[in-house]
């Protein structure tokens, strides 16, 4: 998974959109101030949005395995967040209420900001359109969770934003208010998303560029040796630390003796043979010390891969059972060693696999090494 900062976003935005108004400037050769106040204002609850949906706490995280997760259910996710209350039912009313919040200045902006498109019709679809289209980007960067029920509470936001600007109007008829109101509004026939994608469309394009040109000097070319691969995606030199390596399906493994501890290192195939940093597992040590640990490693989130690793005393065979299948191989005599069970297996969900890293032992998961005729080797112990 690799993170990219706001600012990027937000600096090509800004640039983007000050190209966009100068344009349409010099098009129409006249600036209607206050129109052009609340437009800028529309553009920066445009950013805001942006950050709460895709950039949450300043960072978005692509999964570069590409694993997304959607529910197209109505309101199911919803009804079983307060029925099973696992985010509290403060954490629960914040996530429905603030989708909700979302989206009302939309409402509030698009009869405001174009006077013939103040129509119920029309605002719902918009802001159905807008959800809906912030749901799928979500889905296709993998990031977050994309759902049906986001999309019901910000079209539900952009109606309360609609009534809310036309109680508004009821109101301000009434006033002195209207006529500066009334400065700002401006009749459009054509279509919000034709006139959007002026600006929204190079935007995407950008951003697009932007991201996969990170992406792409974030993560390590495969063509490289492993030793290559191990310096550049974990930033350390690999001259006489590494003692195994280790090819296991999109996975390299590394073995690092750091003295006072032994790690192993993976490095994620993505993007095409290219590779980024990671899942890592350490384990104390000493020179002369003998004995094993295990990493476990997802695919999917559905399966589970099994890795051995650590510096073999005087055993012959090591045997892996896992969910009652058995995988056995030769393993070299005061060797340090990495070996892999051949395939990722589904586990049930009520596996005990992960106490095999307080407990060294697991119904679903038991790792053995023996001696030539098969006795166990004592002298491998489990370091946790």
């Amino acid at each position: 998974m690799i993170g990219i900062s706001y600012i990027y976003f937000l600096i090509s935005s800004l640039i983007l959109w000050f190209i966009y108004r100068f344009i349409s400037h010099k098009k129409y050769n006249k600036i209607n101030i206050l129109r052009e106040v609340f437009i800028n204002f529309f553009f920066i609850y445009f950013l805001i949005v942006i950050y709460f949906t895709f950039f949450k706490g300043g960072i978005l995280h692509l999964d570069l395995q590409m694993r997304s997760y959607a529910n197209i259910i109505p309101l199911l996710e919803t009804i079983k967040m307060f029925q099973d209350n696992f985010m509290g039912l403060g954490n629960s009313l914040y996530n429905v209420i603030g989708n909700i919040l979302l989206f009302i200045p939309f409402g509030f902006a698009i009869p405001l900001l174009f006077k013939n498109h103040n129509k119920l019709f029309k605002v719902t679809l918009y802001g159905f359109i807008a959800s809906f289209s912030i749901e799928l980007l979500q889905y296709l960067t993998c990031t977050n969770f994309t759902d049906i029920d986001d999309v019901i509470f910000n079209t539900l936001g952009a109606l309360v934003g609609f009534l809310t600007f036309n109680i508004f109007m009821f109101i301000v008829r009434k006033t002195n208010i209207i006529y500066p109101i009334e400065k700002i509004r401006k009749t459009y026939d054509g279509s919000l998303i034709f006139l959007s994608s002026k600006f929204l469309l190079p935007l995407t394009l950008c951003s697009i560029s932007l991201f996969f040109s990170i992406l792409y000097s974030s993560t390590i070319s495969g063509n490289l040796s492993d030793e290559e691969i191990a310096k550049a995606v974990f930033n350390y030199n690999t001259e006489g630390n590494y003692v195994a390596t280790e090819q296991f399906f999109n996975h390299k493994l590394f073995l690092q003796d750091n003295g006072e501890y032994l790690e192993l290192k993976i490095a994620d195939e993505v993007l095409n043979n290219r590779y980024v940093q990671g899942y890592s597992r350490q384990i104390p040590w000493n020179k002369d010390s003998y004995g094993y640990s295990v990493a476990l490693i997802s695919e999917d989130d559905e399966s589970t891969g099994v890795i051995v690793f650590g510096k073999n005393n005087d055993a012959k065979t090591i045997e892996i059972t896992l969910n009652n299948n058995v995988y056995s191989t030769f393993i070299s005599p005061d060797t340090f060693f990495i070996i892999t069970y051949p395939t990722f297996e589904m586990l049930d969900d009520n596996s005990d696999i992960y106490n095999i890293y307080s407990t060294g032992k697991s119904k679903d998961l038991k790792i053995t090494f023996n001696e030539d005729d098969k006795t166990k080797c004592n002298h491998m112990k489990f370091l946790k």
